[in-house]
């Protein structure tokens, strides 16, 4: 048992698969002697410092990371099989739990149940250890809470051993397991990339304004507008190409068919303007620098970037120090539902 706030540690942190160097030289710019010890799963990685999680931590609220998506302290390691008879480390880090704090068990495998174990009548033996922690929670009289809970108890299970650790959503970077943000696909849905606005909306805490006025840069097929529509947004969709059939009718639409480059709008109208658009991302970045005047004071901007493999930090940082020219950069995240991008917000302060 280790403790996350005092002297080294080790860590399970987690990025999109592509992205694993990336977050972890991202640690390495807090604790340059961090290391990777062991590699999880494509995702996930057992990385171990040289300075406490607390330190690093704060170091990620000045700065923080881009890449790297979910991490939690490791403070206890046994063999899962074994701990069947003894659940005392894990009980411990339950007792320790604050008891006015909702609460909740967030569990990850290495591994995927066979067919067998799953025509089995009885539980695997993971999940049975999972439950008993949750009945454990609650039994101390602390609320369970898998929506929103205040402090997670993470476990991630290999094929030999369990990890296990107590934090808050907050200094995991993400409430959500594994910083996986999943959406229900619902029946007027238009495209994918809808969870990507979404998720956007949600992490970087964006209201909707009243009675708003979104500009949307290359919208088609329109699953943006679609989000804006359905958040009280009168829209402008830019986009040369033809918009789902679905929007075409809707009372605040205006559909501007042409390219984002030859877009000219009231100075000032805007409340939100973001961009998808399938670019280069310094030319991107260069569009929405020229839109710039478009928007109100204290406006919002969302874009996303489409980077290039093997050239995903280079790109990301050459985009934001032109974006950073005249936006106010509030928050720049590989998302769960971003592909080979980043998602960056930005206002007019």
């Amino acid at each position: 048992m280790t403790s996350p706030h005092s002297g080294s540690c080790r860590v399970i942190a987690t990025a999109q698969e592509l992205a694993g160097v990336i977050s972890l030289n991202e640690i390495q710019k807090v604790d340059p002697t961090a290391r990777r010890v062991k590699a999880l799963d494509s995702t996930a990685s057992l990385i171990e410092l040289s300075v406490s999680f607390r330190q690093l931590i704060d170091a990620f609220r000045q700065s923080p990371p881009i890449f790297l998506r979910h991490m939690f302290p490791v403070q206890c390691i046994l063999p899962w099989k074994e701990a069947a008879t003894d659940l005392s480390p894990l009980f411990f880090l339950v007792e320790s739990m604050m008891p006015d704090q909702r609460a909740s068990v967030q569990a990850r495998f290495s591994f995927s149940r066979s067919s067998d174990e799953k025509q089995e009548k009885e539980p695997p033996l993971p999940f049975t250890l999972i439950h008993r922690l949750m009945d454990s929670i609650e039994s101390l009289g602390i609320t369970y809470s898998k929506k929103s809970p205040q402090q997670i108890l993470s476990l991630y299970f290999d094929r030999e051993m369990l990890y296990a650790g107590l934090s808050s959503p907050e200094d995991n970077l993400s409430a959500y397991n594994g910083g996986r943000r999943m959406y229900r696909k619902e029946e007027d849905q238009i495209s994918r990339a809808e969870f990507k606005l979404l998720e956007a909306l949600e992490i970087f805490k964006i209201p909707a304004a009243a009675q708003g006025q979104a500009l949307d840069l290359g919208a088609a097929p329109g699953g943006w507008t679609r989000v804006l529509l359905e958040r009280g947004y009168s829209v402008t969709a830019v986009d040369p190409a033809a918009l789902d059939d679905r929007l075409l009718s809707h009372p605040r639409l205006t559909h501007f068919r042409d390219v984002s480059q030859n877009y000219t709008g009231s100075p000032g109208s805007v409340d939100l303007l973001v961009n998808d658009m399938r670019m280069d991302p310094s030319e991107s970045a260069r569009i929405m620098c020229d839109v710039y005047p478009l928007l109100k004071k204290n406006g919002q901007a969302i874009m996303t970037l489409k980077l290039a493999k093997k050239q995903w930090f280079k790109q990301t940082q050459k985009a934001l120090q032109s974006l950073k020219r005249v936006y106010s950069v509030k928050g720049v995240r590989q998302l769960f539902n971003n592909r080979s991008e980043v998602t960056v917000w930005m206002t007019t302060e």
